[in-house]
């Protein structure tokens, strides 16, 4: 053996070694008559044999066949390239053209270990579903339950997934083949009733290149197959968030390039999952392999991103009628239990045993990171869980509302008091809690929270939808610390802003395509605020004063989110898993918990001497919400906010972590007041209020008009930052 293989450290092997390895060897292996498959992962030892010298030596332990089924992956395994054959040969006895080697030899040096598997797969199986064994909802209908699908004289039944929501709608996930065209009835039974919950969305996936959902990675013969369908629900109130069998769960398991590891496959009874199938029921098992090339056709590959396969010692205990069904991560640390979603069930390997007379199940699924990635979903954990970019009433209330005592012009400040209660809501009323508007209630909305508990929210008034704006989420945020690629390498838009590109919005979006940011994740804010500032000063220009109270109102929404430290990072929910629920803690645990001593330290705050120097136009609007950004971002980095939860949130000393932050988030408070009076006064200077607003008018506008006019689809509409119908309301 040479010095380079007895040095070199195989435990430091990365997946991307591993698939570069594959990619570079797979030729080569393909081409040996044995070989039908491959994956990457860990070495598998035979379950009744040890590792020691002796028996690795030994012809008869080497020559008996090793299997998915009678191998386990202990401590000691090494990331491998897994190679799956029909029959079991060792060397002594087969052509050496044949051979598998046991390692591979990259150019620049790197040596990879390789595994050799039998995997005689059976190809018959029974697709028949007894309906009569089935379980369906009795009232509310939930993952894990089964849907019907009836197309070509056949009823085709599949699981479940869960519920997720592009931010517009709430869909149930399950598989695009279960779910048929677009357009398509899906149905369940509840109390023995056939009843129709949706319709197949527009919205599916299926075989992607992989070099399209992994860009980093090698891979370019390659496809994954990702077999994600959507049903359009119905009716969300008919709908449970939680997962029959299963019960509530903790947050995705957010796999990346950059975070996706080895450590998914178990060693130790530290990466196992579950699932619920509406077939089978409770299936526990761990993943086996990844990135497992499951069918050549043409010379093309295709892939499956798990592999999962039976606990040691059990059974999985697949059926047909389970794809669809979501598989979770279970993890441990210390007393604390997770199950994370992580996949999406959409297939079957069955696996002859040693005897050849027996099988197992093999499930395969897609990573549901990618499907929700690809889709631009969000999973609902529960009705009031997850709602992403928010920032409790209390900020974005106490924002509107102080700013309009901030003002300099006495005629707009008698116009804006006199809409004080359209506007936000006084500190008696935050303080009491008395009459605060609830999400979706179809009631008047004060205009500081309408894109919030309007614009964004699903199923608003209860007419499916047809208030909500697609496009809205993105308007919220701005990820100031993500860095681009390409010519944007190791540039933040925090940088750019820094620079010329502040404000315009081709940098801006070339700086989004360099790194492939999903269309979610191209946050938007200081453009919506330059958007809704134009709509004020025109709505001044054409003397209507409602028009002009609704833009300024709902504007003051997005410059209080300008002032909050978690709209501006990518790390919006926590940089790990251990901080996971810090945005929800801190909007409604912290801020809104103590809102009393927040709303007096901000009316205290805002009484020192505040120069308003008016601006114009609206670029200089979304430079000014540029620049309270920044200054958020240098005042209170996402890391201070991390450390007060780490430090207070196990404990749930809520009122140490206020503690901790409510100096800097008073200030915050105070900040973005100021913003919004600046915006308020530049936008009436510029519109010539004092003319175009008689004092007959400078009065309570009414709720009546305000509500239509928001609700409308037509005013101010929320656009995604590369839609060009954007750049015809910056001019």
């Amino acid at each position: 053996m040479s010095t380079l293989e007895t040095e070199f450290n195989y435990s430091s092997l990365s997946v991307k070694d591993l698939l570069e390895a594959r990619e570079a060897f797979h030729v080569h292996l393909m081409r040996k008559q044995n070989v039908i498959a491959t994956a990457i992962g860990r070495t598998r030892h035979r379950i009744d044999y040890d590792d020691t010298p002796e028996a690795k030596r030994d012809l008869q332990t080497r020559s008996r066949e090793k299997t998915l089924l009678d191998t386990e992956v202990r401590d000691t395994s090494l990331p491998c390239v897994l190679v799956f054959v029909k029959k079991w040969e060792v060397r002594e006895r087969m052509d050496p053209t044949d051979f598998v080697p046991p390692r591979i030899y990259m150019p620049d040096g790197r040596v990879v270990p390789v595994c050799v598997l039998k995997a005689e797969r059976l190809d018959r199986s029974d697709p028949k579903v007894e309906f009569s064994q089935l379980r369906f909802p009795q009232n509310l209908i939930s993952g894990g339950f089964p849907l019907i699908v009836t197309g070509q004289g056949m009823e085709r039944v599949a699981s479940i997934a869960c519920v997720v929501s592009d931010g517009s709608k709430y869909f149930a996930l399950t598989n695009r083949h279960a779910v048929g065209d677009p357009g398509t009835p899906v149905y369940t039974m509840v109390r023995r009733v056939r009843m129709r919950i949706g319709i197949s969305a527009r919205k599916q996936l299926g075989q992607v290149k992989f070099t399209e959902v992994y860009p980093c990675w090698p891979g370019a013969e390659r496809f994954v197959e990702l077999d994600a369908g959507l049903i359009e629900i119905d009716d969300a109130e008919i709908w449970k968030t939680e997962v029959f069998g299963i019960g509530p769960f903790d947050h995705l398991a957010d796999l990346s390039p950059d975070n996706m590891s080895l450590d998914l496959i178990n060693v130790d009874d530290n990466a196992l999952v579950r699932g619920y199938g509406c077939v089978s029921g409770l299936l526990k098992g761990e993943i086996a392999a990844l990135f497992y090339r499951y069918k050549t056709l043409g010379g093309v590959e295709y892939v499956s991103d798990f592999l999962i396969g039976p606990r040691r010692g059990g059974q999985l205990g697949l059926h047909h009628g389970d794809s669809g069904m979501l598989w979770l991560l279970e993890r441990r640390t210390g007393d604390v239990s997770e199950l994370r979603p992580i996949a999406l069930h959409w297939g079957e390997h069955d696996f002859m045993d040693s005897t050849g007379t027996g099988k197992h199940e093999y499930g395969l699924a897609t990573s549901l990171t990618n499907v929700c990635r690809l889709l631009e979903l969000d999973v609902i954990r529960g009705w009031n869980l997850d709602q992403p970019y928010t920032w409790g009433k209390t900020g974005h209330f106490k924002v509107a509302a102080q700013a309009c005592s901030m003002v300099k012009n006495k005629n707009l400040r008698t116009l804006l008091e006199a809409n004080l209660e359209n506007i936000g809501y006084t500190d008696a009323q935050l303080n009491a809690q008395s009459g605060i508007v609830k999400a979706g209630s179809g009631k008047f909305t004060p205009l500081a929270d309408v894109p919030d508990l309007v614009w964004k929210y699903p199923g608003y008034r209860g007419y499916h939808n047809e208030h909500r704006r697609p496009d809205e989420g993105p308007n919220h945020y701005v990820n100031a610390d993500k860095k681009g690629k390409g010519a944007y390498a190791n540039k933040t838009l925090a940088k750019i802003w820094a620079g010329s590109g502040r404000t315009d919005i081709k940098e801006w979006r070339n700086f989004y395509t360099s790194h492939k940011a999903a269309k979610r994740d191209r946050g938007a804010l200081p453009f919506r605020v330059w958007q809704l500032y134009n709509e004020m000063v025109r709505s001044l220009t054409d003397k209507d004063v409602i028009r002009f109270i609704c833009a300024g109102g709902t504007a003051s929404h997005y410059v209080a989110d300008a002032a909050m430290p978690l709209h501006l990072t990518q790390y919006s929910d926590g940089k790990d898993k251990s901080q996971k629920g810090v945005h929800a803690a801190l909007d409604e645990l912290v801020v809104d918990a103590n809102r009393t001593d927040l709303l007096a330290a901000v009316a205290a705050g805002t009484q020192k001497p505040f120069a308003l120097k008016p601006i114009k136009g609206g670029r200089a609007a979304a430079s000014a919400v540029i620049d309270l950004m920044l200054d958020t971002c240098k005042a209170v980095p996402p890391q201070v906010v991390f450390s007060a939860y780490d430090k207070y949130g196990a404990a749930k000393d809520w009122g140490g972590m206020w503690q901790a932050l409510r100096e800097p988030i008073v200030a915050r408070v105070v900040k973005a007041s100021q913003v919004m009076a600046t915006l308020w006064e530049s936008a009436w200077i510029e519109g010539k209020g004092d003319t175009n607003i008689p004092p007959n008018k400078r009065k309570d506008v009414g709720q009546t008009g305000l509500q239509k006019l928001y609700e409308s689809e037509d005013f101010t509409p929320s656009y995604s930052i590369d839609d060009p119908s954007l750049d015809s309301v910056l001019t």
